[in-house]
């Protein structure tokens, strides 16, 4: 008669539960222009923080640099090998709004980063030519999710062609993984980084549901 020990049990579960612990690789940004403090950042740090079941959180800061995503984002892809990759990124554009990006082009980079600087190269494409990435998440149901929530969550198809959407591409182009952009509004009185992040963090579980579902083109 073999007799199997509580604590081997208690091991037993633990080595499995890791082992069946998924990856999510978040990120945000660091300062440019006029955001000395680059809110993307806070948020991620705060969500980071949240205790998502079976799910280990990679949180990273990326610099608002070209060169910096092209050599470190490939990097970061492989030694983090994630299930799900979320960007997230400041946008003045519409306030008290989240936009879900749903795609990102590898042309059309005109602004220049933080150090002045336009880029070449996106991904393994020229910038010259223009090539359009779709995400596999399925953003129409998570908008339709969250329909009562504030900030008001929305789909969109223009990244800015800036950081935002450059290293959008850039991971979308490694084909391994569901990836999500997220521009979050800029802060104020009604829209306060508590209320960011709690959004960000439902849009995370939403996305982690889809995660066994999704395949990359």
């Amino acid at each position: 008669m073999v007799v199997t020990l509580a604590s081997d049990n208690a091991h037993f579960e633990k080595v499995t539960a890791e082992m069946s612990r998924r990856k999510l690789l978040l990120t945000g940004f660091g300062p440019f222009g006029q955001h000395a403090v680059n809110h993307s950042w806070l948020a991620v740090k705060e969500v980071a923080d949240h205790e998502f079941a079976f799910w280990e959180i990679i949180a990273k800061e990326i610099a608002v640099d070209y060169n910096f995503v092209n050599n470190n984002v490939p990097q970061l892809w492989n030694e983090v090998n994630p299930d799900l990759v979320i960007h997230v990124g400041i946008s003045s554009y519409e306030k008290g709004v989240v936009h879900l990006e749903t795609c990102a082009h590898s042309s059309g980079y005109i602004r220049e980063d933080i150090n002045g600087c336009c880029p070449k190269i996106a991904g393994n494409i020229e910038c010259s030519k223009n090539v359009c990435l779709e995400t596999t998440i399925d953003v129409d149901c998570i908008v339709n999710n969250l329909s009562d929530s504030f900030p008001v969550v929305c789909k969109s198809n223009n990244a800015g062609r800036y950081l935002c959407e450059f290293i959008y591409y850039t991971s979308l182009n490694m084909h391994r993984a569901p990836t999500l952009f997220i521009h979050i509004p800029t802060l104020d009185e009604d829209v306060t980084l508590e209320k960011i992040v709690s959004t960000l963090i439902n849009i995370v579980q939403l996305c982690m549901v889809q995660v066994p579902f999704a395949k990359c083109l």
